[in-house]
């Protein structure tokens, strides 16, 4: 949503709402249009409705009277499909749909454009679906529009679509409602956006209650930080986003995204932020801007949002969290030590009906119980659903025949990017990235392997003194260099620590066990493959599962009334050693 232009018909209760749209939305889904939901989201609201459907006789050029009919309007609804449209007639480098954006912007009217998902099944025939003369035109007025910013929402069913239209109505209606006569007058300063902010993926479960978290009041109290915290893929980064996607139709005075990967990223997104703030010309020193932005936000910060995304850590970002005034800081990282940086918010997994939401929206498939089974499998790891929907979607499969290829898929293949895909890089990479990073800054090598360990035992989580019985029976000995053959319970307590800090890791309650995600032990597993070591793995797992169990077996033959080899009777499983492959 985009523009400042206000018109007259706001004090009158209805605005004029003009409709781009190309021949194929209007005509189906049969029964039911795209373009005839749009119009009852917009009716419904109590606007006008402006189409070039009721083109008017006129001797003028129709694409004079299509730029008078945009001009005329207060705010312009962009449905875009696949289909270019037809060319202007004196104009023959742009459709008319084209034509309609650029004047809605060179008039700086509100934009709200809506992308059809072409992922799923639209209900529209291939042969009005595929623009086999200007597609290509089509594809790059698509990604222009997307490559902007204003992108209000992706759509692949005429209800999404209306409620899709109907909510961005009525939060534009609020936007302008506080604020209508104070930009007539040229009053109210434009809010301050920087960074790139993502947009809302298709199928976004919205996660209402970690969004009531970070929208809690201040009450008084000064900045607030929070730390969103989880490990890679649950959606830290599309919760952030969501949030201040929200500031910014609130139109807070400052909306900052911060790439916050490494001490370099972090000065230089602030002195952007300080740039765009007018705090300094550009020359000054990158760190210095940044602590001017930390000085404006503690001098005021009312209704200003800093978000710091994919921090490593607390040390980067100390320096530059404010201290005082009314400003929100919002930091997302997969490191738990984050949270110490302000109120922790912990993100986990989907809860199961999330994830049958979020399957059902994105592959249209309308079977709950197939869903809920792929839910289980992936963990409901947002990131893992993503990449599995849009497989499904593309490929038109269903649940079942999509489950057996997962379980028989080496991961290189299964978790190739798709085009489709909302998120830069695959699921495989992302555990592979982490766990090179701690190895990277762990020069005992225990850290690598207890996961390469830890991926060979029970997915149900493994027993902390099994590790430990690892450690002395040598079985986390690193493979590849000479080293002692011993590991002591202090270092390997050290190296779970420092794994649960990646999110690589979960203790228990309790803290008398760990458990690794399925698909982060599957990862590793496969990798482990390619490299010729995964029979030494498994040999060294069954190194440790023989050493615990000799050592129970020692313990319940010195109880009084036990005799020998009692202690092999008692079933793998209820000591939580079941291996992977059990």
């Amino acid at each position: 949503m985009e523009g400042d232009a206000l018109a007259g018909s706001d004090d009158l209760g209805g605005w004029r709402v003009f409709i781009s749209h190309t021949f194929e939305l209007r005509d189906f889904p049969t029964g039911q249009s795209y373009i005839a939901a749009v119009e009852r989201a917009i009716s419904a609201a109590g606007h006008v409705v402006v189409d070039m459907a009721d083109f008017p006789v006129t001797d003028q050029p129709p694409a004079h009277v299509c730029v008078e009919r945009v001009q005329s309007c207060d705010v312009y609804v962009g449905v875009l499909g696949t289909r270019y449209g037809s060319p202007v007639r004196d104009k023959q480098q742009v459709s008319y749909t084209e034509l309609e954006f650029a004047t809605a912007t060179e008039a700086r009217l509100d934009r709200l454009v809506f992308l059809l998902d072409t992922a799923v099944d639209v209900g529209i025939p291939p042969a009005a679906l595929i623009d086999r003369e200007f597609g290509d035109r089509q594809d790059a007025f698509r990604r222009r529009v997307q490559d902007s910013g204003i992108v209000t929402g992706s759509f692949a069913s005429p209800d999404k679509l209306q409620l899709l239209v109907e909510r961005s109505l009525q939060a534009l209606a609020q936007e302008r409602k506080p604020s209508g006569s104070q930009r007539q007058r040229g009053q109210a300063p434009e809010p301050v956006v920087v960074g790139d902010i993502p947009q809302e993926p298709a199928g976004f479960q919205p996660r209402a209650d970690l969004l009531a978290e970070l929208e809690a009041p201040l009450e008084g109290r000064v900045s607030v930080v929070h730390a969103v915290t989880g490990m890679r893929g649950v959606g830290k980064t599309q919760l952030a986003a969501a949030y201040a996607r929200a500031r910014i139709n609130e139109r807070w005075q400052l909306v900052a995204w911060v790439n916050a990967e490494t001490t370099a990223t972090v000065v230089a997104g602030l002195a952007a932020v300080a740039t765009a703030l007018g705090l300094g010309d550009g020359a000054t020193d990158a760190a210095a801007a940044g602590a001017a932005v930390r000085h404006w936000l503690e001098t005021g910060g009312d209704r200003c949002l800093l978000v710091f995304d994919n921090a490593t850590g607390p040390r980067d970002l100390l320096p530059f969290l404010p201290a005082a005034g009314r400003a929100r800081v919002l930091i997302t990282s997969n490191e738990r030590s984050v949270a110490e940086l302000g109120t922790g918010v912990a993100v986990e997994v989907f809860a199961e009906a999330e994830a049958l939401d979020f399957l059902a929206d994105r592959t249209g498939r309308p079977d709950p119980d197939g869903a809920r089974e792929l839910a289980g499998e992936l963990g409901r790891l947002p990131l893992a659903l993503a990449q599995a929907a849009a497989v499904i979607a593309a490929q038109h499969l269903d649940y079942p025949t999509y489950l057996q290829r997962l379980q028989a898929t080496p991961v290189g293949q299964l978790l190739r990017r798709t085009g489709a895909g909302q998120y830069p890089h695959g699921l495989a990479a992302a555990v592979l990235l982490s766990l090179d990073a701690i190895r990277a800054g762990d020069r005992s090598g225990v850290c690598g392997a207890v996961m390469e360990l830890m991926s060979v035992l029970s997915a149900a989580g493994v027993p902390r003194a099994v590790l430990h019985t690892a450690g002395q029976a040598g079985a986390l000995a690193e493979r590849k260099r000479p080293r002692r053959k011993t590991v002591p319970p202090a270092v390997v307590d050290e190296a779970l620590g420092r794994l649960a800090g990646a999110s690589l890791l979960t203790f228990s309650v309790d803290g008398a066990a760990v458990t690794a995600h399925r698909l982060v032990m599957r990862v590793i597993r496969e990798r482990l493959a390619a490299q010729g070591q995964l029979a030494p793995t498994c040999q060294a797992a069954a190194t440790a599962l023989q050493a615990r169990v000799q050592s129970l077996q020692e313990a319940w033959q010195d109880r009084p009334g036990q005799g020998p080899g009692r202690a092999n009777h008692r079933p793998a499983r209820a000591l939580g050693l079941l291996p992977w492959w059990g």
